[in-house]
């Protein structure tokens, strides 16, 4: 059904990319689908994991002037998306925010509680923000093209940001990503503009841009050494300036490159506040291997050292302000302790170089991923070479995407490679542009992009959970992903629903991968039998309480998967893991609620109808999580 629908919808998409007027109504259209979409997100889906941490850190930023909360991430987003939830006055509790540990997430909790009646509304505040930063993102892109290759050509590269599951998924969180892919692609942008007339106006404003940028996320430190480089190559080939411009043509000044990076420095220690700017190297308290030489980062919070206080560079100050050194070193921490992730149907902690490739080869929709293979064959054959913006892009996407592939402990999630795709929508303007001149090539233009239009009405609104038809689909995407890449607790508000609608209404017990409670959706709850529990004892029950004979057991993709969780029997209360997952699996699961929670009828007695087990088959199927797996056995 859906090919045919493509088949009768491709005529209209060629007649979209045929001329400039058409191309800005294909522009606005998916722009407008984009809202619309987003917006169903925004207020349908629940608070998600990251995202009750970030607001309440945002706040302490502006009413504070803290930045030790959620350090592991600059606070330029930050501040964008808690700015309408301080309009707001919200209730506030940072009685247990400390420097020295990661507390956000406590204070996150104490954040909800604190404005239990309208959380859920100043956070659909806090999204709009990111929304908003989305349409930049797309508004961005198709100015950039359109000034370098045409209007068809910028909607087409537009349209590979707007139409991409992952992409809307995270413009309908209050996250860090998108914000960061926006100042990424503006930072590149006004960069590519001075390269194209080097003049020293834009190289203020480049540095500027570059500042935002790197208050934006850690990973965009990566732009110094790909803007020296792309510096190098635009005065060795000598193409600095289009000359119908009327301007005289000349090379960029090496010391307009140092007036970048001195202006981008100066603008990340001023969104700081110059908080400890110039602290000497050697008073510095690191976590990570790479700047305390610890043997194992995974041993404790707590320990710290440094590597560099008995040697010469202890003396020398810092240029940047002590949060963001030490929130660096922290994220760094993270990476070497490796976060867990799926590889053959089983949890690992690190994986390879090539994660953050593969992540985009199974997420990315079908006919982007042909969109921008084509640039990587077309692009060394356009007239116009790789140094206009399609290479400024390219080169920068690069240097993001190699930076990833080192970081093995936490590569994989799609989010962190967001920032790179707006800049790799633009490096495919010259494949585009070569396309167009064929017949052909509009067909498969038109069909990628009206291609991805149906993957994302198919997968609506579970955006998190989407994988292309390489991975088998969004039903199988549970099969190679966990966290944000599937199971971010999106789907809790669904369960409602399906309750109120299951054909029979028995009570329900809930392991789930999320930060709110099943107890606010006003469905009955149970506790699960004590014998479903191997290993040591666990806490006494209340007086009273009974084993429930029949009951819905919900339990969460991560969790299936071999992730912890907190589950509260008839004798106490446990975190555990599934133990037995040949019994608890997929496949087995009488229904399916979104596309990560399945749902497991259980009985006293044995039954026939698929989906439905014992209490003797399910005897014995948890253990007790160990302090490691419930500590560290986390995923982003």
């Amino acid at each position: 059904m859906q090919f045919k629908l493509l088949a009768k919808l491709r005529p209209l998409g060629a007649a979209c990319v045929s001329s400039g007027r058409d191309s800005s109504i294909l522009y606005y259209a998916l722009v407008a689908l984009f809202v619309w979409l987003s917006a169903e997100c925004i207020r349908g889906n629940p608070v998600v994991l990251d995202e009750y941490g970030h607001i309440p850190a945002g706040l302490s930023h502006w009413l504070l002037g803290r930045h030790y909360l959620y350090r592991e991430n600059p606070p330029l987003v930050r501040l964008m998306t808690s700015l309408p939830v301080l309009l707001s006055s919200p209730a506030l509790d940072y009685s247990r925010a400390f420097e020295g540990q990661r507390s956000e997430w406590m204070v996150g909790a104490d954040f909800i509680n604190a404005n239990k009646d309208r959380y859920h509304h100043l956070i659909e505040r806090a999204r709009c923000v990111s929304l908003f930063l989305s349409i930049a993102t797309a508004g961005l892109i198709f100015w950039w093209v359109r000034e370098d290759r045409g209007s068809t050509v910028a909607a087409v590269c537009a349209a590979i940001w707007l139409t991409d599951p992952s992409v809307l998924a995270h413009s309908s969180i209050a996250t860090i990503d998108v914000g960061a892919s926006a100042f990424g692609c503006l930072a590149a942008y006004a960069f590519w503009r001075y390269l194209r007339v080097p003049v020293r106006s834009r190289a203020i404003v480049a540095g500027v841009c570059l500042g935002l940028a790197e208050t934006a996320k850690f990973s965009l430190l990566v732009f110094y050494p790909a803007w020296l480089c792309l510096m190098v190559a635009h005065r060795w080939v000598g193409r600095s300036t289009n000359r119908d411009l009327g301007v005289r043509p000349a090379k960029p000044a090496w010391w307009d490159l140092i007036l970048i990076f001195t202006i981008s420095l100066f603008a990340l220690n001023l969104l700081y506040g110059f908080d400890e700017t110039g602290r000497r190297l050697g008073s510095f308290e690191f976590r990570s291997t790479l700047l305390s030489g610890l043997d194992n980062p995974g041993r404790g919070y707590s320990t710290t050292a440094n590597r560099l206080r008995n040697s010469w560079l202890a003396t020398l100050p810092v240029p940047l302000p002590a949060q963001y050194v030490l929130g660096f070193d922290s994220q760094k921490r993270d990476e070497e302790v490796g976060f867990a992730r799926l590889e053959n149907r089983r949890i690992v902690r690190v994986r390879h170089w090539y994660s953050p490739f593969e992540t985009l080869a199974y997420k990315l929709p079908l006919g982007s991923l042909i969109l921008l293979s084509s640039s990587l064959i077309v692009l060394p054959f356009t007239r116009r070479g790789i140094l206009p913006g399609s290479g400024v892009a390219f080169v920068s996407a690069l240097f993001l995407l190699a930076m990833l592939a080192t970081q093995s402990g936490l590569n994989w999630p799609i989010r962190y490679a967001l920032p790179a795709l707006p800049l790799l929508a633009v490096a495919c303007g010259g494949s585009i542009r070569a396309m167009l001149s064929q017949r052909l090539g509009k067909i498969v233009i038109a069909a990628c992009v009206l291609g991805n239009v149906l993957s994302v009405l198919a997968v609506r609104p579970g955006y998190l959970a989407y994988a292309n038809e390489l991975a088998g689909g969004p039903s199988r995407a549970n099969r190679l992903f966990l966290g944000s890449n599937l199971d971010w607790g999106q789907d809790l508000y669904r369960l409602k629903a399906w309750h109120d609608s299951a054909p029979e209404p028995l009570p329900v017990h809930a392991s789930y991968y999320g930060v709110l409670s099943i107890d606010g959706l006003r469905i009955p709850t149970v506790a699960l039998p004590a014998s479903f529990l191997r290993g040591r004892e666990i806490e006494p029950s209340p007086p009273g309480e009974t084993a429930p004979r029949d009951f819905y057991w919900v339990i969460s993709s991560n969790i299936l998967s071999g992730m912890p969780a907190n589950a509260v029997f008839t004798s106490g209360w446990q975190d555990v893991v599934i133990l037995d997952r040949n019994v608890l699996r997929p496949e087995r699961a009488f229904a399916r609620v979104g596309q990560t929670l399945f749902v497991f009828r259980v009985s006293a007695k044995r039954e026939s109808r698929s989906g439905s087990l014992s209490h003797e088959e399910l005897r014995g199927c948890l253990r007790p999580a160990t302090d490691f797996e419930r500590t560290r056995l986390i995923s982003p």
